[in-house]
């Protein structure tokens, strides 16, 4: 089932609330009364007494908690209007939903139709997603007597978004081979990279492996290795180490703390000296973003991406990853090691699908 959002939820967690109601649902539109209605149950922890509130403060307390709850009603409204405005604008109609006002103040959130086969694949990757962090982020709460079916529907969230990643990275760079454990063909590190170096055409394994090696490394910490492939195959080349990170801590792993211990020092010469390094989410940039206290949220979200980028490389969230594929997917021939896209696309859907059928049971 979908959890309703808290007063302490980020602006972003609470405009994927209003998009995951309609995705998640069988309506086609839902208005801002939706927040409304969200809010009620803010108010009855108000009646309760909690949240802060003293439900026994007498006739002047209540009206005064009613006057600031009503307040934080309309800012919560104002603040998702801007939030979903700006995916919109960010993706134009690559965006699966066509945020409109209504009237003076109210506005509503409708399904957008897909005007070609591209568009719906950035559609379908942008719900695919949204679904993945909602799991990630709490949003998506575990029934009571599912069988297990909740775990099982999370456990395939890494691998259903490795797939989007590295498939994005090809469509950045142009080709891209997909390290991640575990591998679609269960390799071994080394002969994973063995094989990695030479479908790069550059860089070389060593023979002997560090003095500390425990002979079990999985993907030294890189999931994606992007690149573009110049002709002459000298050194010198565009190169992207990438992370991916589906899971809710992934500020806590950045791409280039453990990079040249636990991936680069096996290789002599690496593939450049010279890299990028990258972060692939399917949360958004300024997910965890808190209101900032002098009130310019897009000069705050703009900071919060600059410092992001210092810690964890080119970033690559959910708007990205939609732009990206929205371009169209990468041939197969420059994919290496990376399940076929339409394959991978089929059981995103199959996915996707089955989350909503999991919440709408417990609906």
């Amino acid at each position: 089932m979908l959890d309703v959002f808290s007063p302490d939820d980020t602006r972003a967690a609470m405009a994927d609330w209003v998009e995951l109601t309609l995705a998640m649902g069988t309506r086609r539109a839902i208005t801002d009364a939706a927040v409304v209605r969200g809010d009620e149950a803010i108010e009855d922890d108000l009646d309760a007494g909690r949240d802060g509130f003293d439900a026994e403060a007498g006739e002047d307390g209540e009206t005064i908690d009613r006057e600031i709850l009503d307040t934080e009603t309309e800012k919560r409204r104002d603040d998702m209007w801007e939030e979903l405005a700006y995916r919109q604008e960010a993706l134009g109609e690559l965006y699966p939903f066509v945020l409109s006002k209504k009237g003076a103040t109210n506005w509503q959130l409708t399904l957008r139709d897909a005007s070609t086969p591209q568009v719906a694949l950035a559609h379908h990757v942008y719900l695919g997603a949204l679904v993945m962090a909602a799991f990630r982020q709490g949003h998506i709460k575990k029934q009571k007597r599912d069988r297990g079916q909740f775990t099982r529907l999370e456990k395939k969230i890494a691998g259903q978004f490795q797939h989007l990643a590295a498939y994005a990275v090809a469509t950045l760079l142009g080709q891209a081979y997909s390290f991640g454990w575990p591998r679609p063909d269960k390799s071994k590190f080394r002969d994973a990279a063995v094989d990695a170096m030479a479908c790069l055409g550059l860089g070389k394994v060593r023979d002997d492996f560090p003095l500390d090696s425990t002979g079990s490394e999985k993907d030294g910490t890189v999931d994606v290795i992007g690149w573009h492939a110049f002709r002459d195959r000298a050194f010198g080349a565009l190169v992207l180490y990438g992370q991916v990170a589906s899971g809710k801590n992934w500020t806590s792993k950045p791409i280039g703390t453990y990079l040249d211990e636990k991936f680069l020092r096996y290789l002599d010469p690496a593939p450049s000296k010279h890299y990028i390094g990258a972060t692939i989410m399917p949360f958004l940039l300024h997910s965890e973003l808190t209101e900032p206290p002098h009130g310019d949220w897009p000069g705050a979200r703009q900071s919060r991406a600059q410092g992001l980028e210092m810690t964890h490389g080119t970033l690559i969230d959910r708007l990205r990853l939609t732009e990206l594929l929205g371009e169209g997917l990468p041939e197969v021939g420059r994919l290496h090691n990376c399940v076929e896209p339409e394959q991978a696309l089929k059981a995103l859907a199959a996915w996707v699908k089955s989350c909503r059928v999991y919440c709408d049971k417990a609906a």
